[in-house]
């Protein structure tokens, strides 16, 4: 039978490949292995433990499990002083905010976010400083401050390199504000540029399709539109579910809901109410952030 710290290693290092591979579900699999063997056996590998809880809180964010994110997170900040490994703690403190945000704990989600800020400007660190202003923008968009969101969100794109993942996330995000606010003209502006620069990038280019559709249902709430709402349905939530973007999906959910009521096709609108419980219930529901002490 494989020795303990060795077991450990073996999990910790599957569960950090599938990481790196974009595989969350297979990482946090092995992670939680790891993590139970260190419940079971304690003092093993203490000084790894804020390594291990950093990628447990990695997995739950991207996820989307927010309470479990943050009760991993926390935990590791507790076991590794900020001196020790800067850069993690920098990390942490983001980590923590955006999971704050997606919790609607936006009162906690200040605080970290404000120290991300002083930590990224000290280092002169423009992915930082970019990730950071996102998830202010992103804070205020829950609060649908859009226009104060939308200023964030231009501060995390002058902060980005064009054509990454940063600056199409913070472009997507500044889009959907500007249709909150009924800018169309400009909205649909920006959608023309944003699908020419990601034209080759499947994700992306998804995402901002899904976008316009959005935009031309707003436009119109009350009329009748198949292909878009069909298109958002059949192909745009299966795309963000696979993507684990399911607060995304729960914006389009929310403007078909809406759409159907206004056409009066009540049990499309209940589906849709249905499948935004359901995604609720898998994020925020039941998932409470209790760990092992």
């Amino acid at each position: 039978m494989m020795h303990n710290e060795s077991l450990y290693h073996y999990y910790y290092n599957h569960g950090y490949l599938g990481i790196c591979n974009g595989d969350y579900e297979r990482g946090l699999r092995y992670l939680l292995k790891a993590y139970e063997l260190t419940s079971e056996h304690v003092n093993l590998l203490p000084e790894d433990d804020e390594r291990l809880y950093y990628h447990l809180g990695l997995c739950y964010t991207y996820m989307e499990i927010p309470y479990k994110a943050i009760a991993f997170v926390q935990r590791a900040q507790q076991v590794c002083p900020g001196d020790r490994i800067p850069n993690l703690s920098l990390n942490l403190n983001r980590l923590l905010a955006l999971n704050y945000v997606n919790s609607n704990q936006l009162l906690d989600a200040k605080k970290p976010l404000e120290q991300c800020l002083i930590d990224g400007e000290s280092i002169k660190d423009d992915i930082f400083i970019s990730n950071t202003m996102f998830c202010f923008g992103c804070m205020y968009k829950k609060t649908e401050n859009w226009k104060i969101a939308i200023e964030y969100f231009n501060s995390a794109l002058n902060c980005s390199s064009k054509n990454t993942f940063s600056y199409f996330s913070a472009l997507y995000n500044k889009i959907y504000c500007i249709i909150q606010i009924r800018t169309f003209s400009r909205a649909r502006d920006l959608l023309i540029e944003a699908k020419a620069m990601c034209k080759t990038d499947l994700l992306w280019k998804t995402y901002f399709e899904a976008l316009q559709r959005y935009l031309v249902i707003s436009e119109r709430m009350s009329l009748s539109n198949e292909e878009d709402s069909d298109y958002i349905e059949k192909s745009a939530l299966p795309h963000f579910y696979r993507n684990y973007d399911y607060f995304l999906a729960i914006d389009y959910c929310r403007l078909l809901e809406r759409h159907y009521e206004n056409l009066r096709s009540t049990k499309k609108s209940l589906l849709m109410s249905k499948e935004i419980l359901k995604i609720y219930e898998r994020c925020l529901i039941n998932h409470g952030g209790d760990i092992k002490k």
